[in-house]
């Protein structure tokens, strides 16, 4: 069974015969600009009464000073509610439990899934005429379009022939994007949830368009540019397809960082809050892009990945994300045995929805049992401000032997990891994730740059083998202490390490190819117009 048909998608016939619909439900849910405080100047158009509001965060937070007088709050609905017992002064409550609340209608207060609250309320009960999304309501969209067109004359201020559609998450960096798609020609349109996340010296000229696909829409339109790189997250790796379906002449090359067709759904539901609608209809444009685009990069490749392209058209191309060649190999004692230098949810948030990352009692099992040392580097604990999210790991885990720090650049990084023994990439993975066995991820390219040893379970596929052949680490077959202290214990590190280096080159040699050949796809499209 091949990947699409696993995750639960028709025939590509069939999909490909939905792209228009499946066009109109994007533009229909994300089409508005996402502007709090445009937003907080409409509700005070909202009829008067007791009302819900359906999220516990920053918009919620920004409408509530802005609600006339006239709408009494009665309550915050959240899917988190286990967890918070109240936000801004008001009771969280789970969808469920606000049913029975006394109230006239439900605000959903969402950047991004008002269709799954939607779909949730009415799951449990609630009547959809007394459900308000905020973002859909024609209303709203009626009222920000001077806004809109706002965004669309910025956009189209700049001169150039390509465009960049950037979610922030690239696999591909400026540095090198830029030798392809000179920044004199090219002009940045942002669609990520927060313009803070964006360099802001980067090498291109940027636009925000506040995550508006009716603004990306019209600016591109009236733009034309010959060739569009997108860089996409899991949630918007629609944008690629639509943008191929408005401009069918012009070169759409796209980076994917994640698939929601290798994603279990328990995953893609507690991650990103997806249901099971939104989870078809991005597998369903995924499928559309992988028919329709010029260029396809992701970074995934191995002996399973042919279960993903075997129903796919476009051109592929594997990069390794964040290959570097680190820094020269410093003499002396290590810093630590193990480092874990990536993503780790916080605990409260493991415990309401488990998923892949639940390592922290293993690693505290072998470094108690086995006399040794790790560091932990959270790339979620972004300086102080993340604290109190984070503060029970900086209370349990202050000193060694197992020591928690903040979130490093990744020049930081670069500078110190090679300064352990291994990287740690052991995980109790307990659900069926096709995504390990083709995955990439980040932390091990980044152990390998430099030259650090990886230490990784066997759930991971490709990562695994090449890990293998090039002897740049060790797989652990059974994630039990004793086996993994046993492992580390009987290694020859000195080899591993020469094995890491021997697979950098060969990462770097991969990627080196492969920009050959995007570089000729863009250069292509620069060249033939639309």
């Amino acid at each position: 069974m091949d990947a699409w048909t696993a995750a639960g998608l028709p025939s590509t016939e069939a999909v490909m015969a939905g792209a228009g619909e499946l066009a109109g439900q994007f533009l229909r849910w994300h089409g508005a600009p996402r502007i709090p405080e445009l937003l907080g100047l409409f509700c005070r158009e909202l009829p008067a009464g007791r009302v819900l509001l359906y999220g516990a965060g920053t918009l919620t937070q920004a409408l509530l000073g802005h609600l006339p007088d006239g709408i009494r709050v009665a309550g915050i609905i959240d899917r988190r509610a286990g967890d918070i017992a109240t936000f801004c002064g008001f009771p969280v409550l789970s969808a469920a439990e606000a049913l029975d609340r006394q109230h006239d209608y439900v605000l959903l207060a969402h950047n991004a899934y008002e269709m799954e609250m939607a779909a949730t309320l009415v799951k449990v009960g609630f009547a959809a005429d007394r459900i308000v999304a905020l973002h859909a309501d024609p209303r709203y969209r009626a009222f920000i379009a001077p806004t809109v067109e706002r965004l669309v004359e910025e956009a189209c201020r700049h001169s150039g022939d390509a465009a960049i559609v950037n979610c922030n998450s690239p696999i591909i960096h400026d540095r090198q994007l830029a030798d392809w798609l000179p920044p004199d020609r090219t002009i940045q349109l942002f669609m990520g949830r927060s313009a803070n996340e964006l360099d802001r010296n980067g090498l291109y000229e940027t636009v925000d368009l506040r995550e508006s696909l009716d603004a990306l829409r019209a600016a591109l339109l009236r733009r034309r540019p010959r060739v569009v790189y997108v860089r996409s997250m899991l949630f918007k790796n629609y944008l690629g397809m639509l943008i191929k379906r408005w401009l069918p002449r012009t070169t759409v090359v796209q980076e994917f960082y994640d698939y929601a067709t290798l994603w279990p759904d328990a995953d893609l539901a507690n991650l990103f809050g997806l249901n099971a609608v939104s989870m078809d209809w991005l597998r369903r444009a995924e499928l559309i892009a992988g028919q329709t685009l010029d260029l396809v990069i992701s970074k995934r490749g191995g002996a399973q990945w042919h279960r993903v392209q075997d129903r796919c058209r476009a051109p592929y191309r594997l990069v390794f994300p964040q290959m570097v060649e680190g820094p020269p190999d410093r003499p002396g004692p290590p810093r630590a045995d193990l480092v874990y230098a990536g993503f780790l949810p916080s605990r409260s948030f493991l415990r309401s929805f488990p998923v892949g990352y639940n390592f922290m009692p293993l690693l505290e099992d072998v470094c108690r049992d086995g006399g040794l040392t790790a560091d932990i580097f959270n790339a979620a604990h972004n300086g102080a401000e993340g604290d109190a999210i984070f503060a029970d790991y900086l209370r349990d885990y202050e000193k060694p032997p197992l020591a928690y720090h903040r979130r490093l650049s990744y020049s930081e990084l670069m500078d110190i990891l090679g300064s352990y023994r291994f990287g740690w990439l052991c995980n109790d993975q307990r659900t069926v994730h096709p995504d390990r066995q083709v995955g990439i991820c980040n932390r091990w390219t980044g152990y390998l740059s430099a030259g650090l040893p990886v230490l990784l379970d066997a759930s991971w596929g490709a990562m695994g083998d090449l890990t293998r052949e090039y002897g740049a680490g060790l797989v652990i077959e059974r994630l039990e202490s004793g086996t993994v202290i046993d492992t580390i214990r009987n290694a020859d590190h000195t080899a591993l390490a020469a094995g890491a280096r021997r697979l950098r080159s060969h990462l770097l040699a991969v990627n080196a190819a492969a920009m050959i050949d995007i570089a000729a796809v863009i250069g292509r499209g620069l060249e033939r117009g639309v």
